[in-house]
């Protein structure tokens, strides 16, 4: 392949051997050549203007479904928690609750897991 590519250079591009495997190292990155190092520098600064704008659709708003059950849950805990401890914080309402005991955090995440696919 690589022979091939260096003989299509030297016919197509009328240059000697020497210039053409230098050519072809330089494409594929085995040497930096200095004129297309500043080549690709020059096109890495233009911002091509194509005139189209890309305007991004808003998204709906995500609705949180909270089962009953968890919501039972998370209260229950969050209730027993503050009766037994003095630092407790919600995080966020149905998710999270923050407990400090002494210098110590504990984070309780509650997760309600779907049921299997069958």
């Amino acid at each position: 392949m690589k022979e091939k590519e260096i003989k299509n250079y030297m016919d197509k591009l009328h240059i000697s051997r020497e210039e053409a495997e230098e050519l072809w190292l330089a494409d594929n990155d085995y040497t930096e050549n200095e004129e297309q190092a500043e080549l690709n520098k020059k096109a890495t600064a233009v911002k091509v203007d194509t005139g189209v704008e890309v305007v991004k659709k808003p998204r709906k708003p995500r609705e949180v479904k909270v089962s009953d059950e968890k919501r039972e849950l998370f209260d229950g805990i969050r209730n027993f928690l503050m009766e037994n401890y003095n630092n407790v914080k919600v995080i966020r309402e149905n998710k999270m609750i923050l407990v400090q005991i002494n210098d110590k955090l504990f984070d309780l995440n509650f997760v309600e897991k779907r049921p299997p696919k069958k």
